[in-house]
């Protein structure tokens, strides 16, 4: 027997190699397909929505719109309507009763001072 009956030649090495790549790519393509959470969704709304929304998806979609810019427009309203902003209540200022009341300010008497600095003489 020869050698080259054993051993694959350069063509042959050259063909598996690209049947490879090809299975590889597939490989890849389908995992990528699987991971794919953003287009998995799409597809799963897109096969659960009624027929006359797939056809016309435009008034559905407009109509949503409208719903929420309603609802939040209600909401809106009614906070402005109650008068606290939202439901916030701003605390009176409370001196606390262990406090230390706050000195006022006691004006020295000029004489006996020396000079502009202030200073007891």
């Amino acid at each position: 027997m020869s050698d080259s009956a054993k051993s694959p030649g350069p063509d042959q090495l050259r063909l598996e190699a690209a049947q490879k790549r090809a299975e590889l790519g597939e490989t890849i393509d389908q995992l990528m397909a699987k991971t794919d959470v953003k287009a998995r969704a799409a597809h799963l709304v897109h096969e659960k929505a009624p027929q006359p929304v797939r056809e016309h998806p435009g008034p559905v979609l407009a109509a949503a719109a409208a719903a929420v810019a309603l609802v939040t427009g209600l909401v809106v309203w009614g906070i402005k309507r109650s008068g606290n902003g939202g439901g916030r209540v701003r605390a009176k200022h409370v001196t606390p009763k262990y406090a230390k009341p706050k000195r006022k300010y006691v004006k020295r008497a000029t004489h006996g001072t020396c000079g502009s600095h202030g200073k007891w003489g």
